[in-house]
């Protein structure tokens, strides 16, 4: 028996918020909950977005990755990537959704909503950059070079 993730299956996102509440969503759509410690709804927020297809290039790069899964991921195509790359909570309770695009293959747009669903701005990161907080006017993530070793950076936001 063999097990493997999906490469274009839906995943759950989610952080905490202040007061420990959770935020989360499933990767398929921008569409937020928000729950208290006792786990009713407090907030949701939606926005549109566009999912994007896998180009056929891009399916065989991932049945060359795992050549004895060719049939199981040959079965359900044509697919659609998930619209959300991550979700992030700053220092000032913003939410910050990682968004996919057709529009930039080398960049994703993280865009921040205040907790009543307001958008409140938003960075193009590269596509390769995971993201994992945020404080202040500085976006903390990591990118893996060639050889697989994850690097820290850090980009600082400029606002107008």
């Amino acid at each position: 028996m063999s097990m493997m993730l999906h490469p274009f299956s839906p995943g759950l996102l989610y952080s905490t918020l202040s007061g420990g509440r959770l935020v989360y969503a499933s990767s398929r759509a921008l569409d937020l909950r928000i729950l208290d410690t006792r786990g009713q709804k407090v907030g949701a927020i939606s926005y549109p977005t566009t999912p994007v297809a896998v180009t056929a290039a891009e399916l065989q790069a991932e049945i060359d990755r795992a050549p004895d899964f060719e049939s199981l991921l040959r079965e359900g195509a044509p697919y659609t990537w998930p619209v959300l790359t991550g979700l992030v909570v700053d220092d000032e309770d913003r939410i910050w959704v990682g968004i996919r695009s057709s529009l930039d293959d080398a960049h994703w747009e993280w865009a921040a909503f205040t907790q009543d669903g307001a958008h409140h701005g938003s960075v193009r990161l590269p596509e390769e950059f995971r993201l994992r907080a945020i404080q202040g006017d500085k976006l903390f993530g990591f990118l893996t070079d060639a050889l697989d070793v994850p690097r820290v950076y850090a980009y600082r936001m400029f606002r107008p």
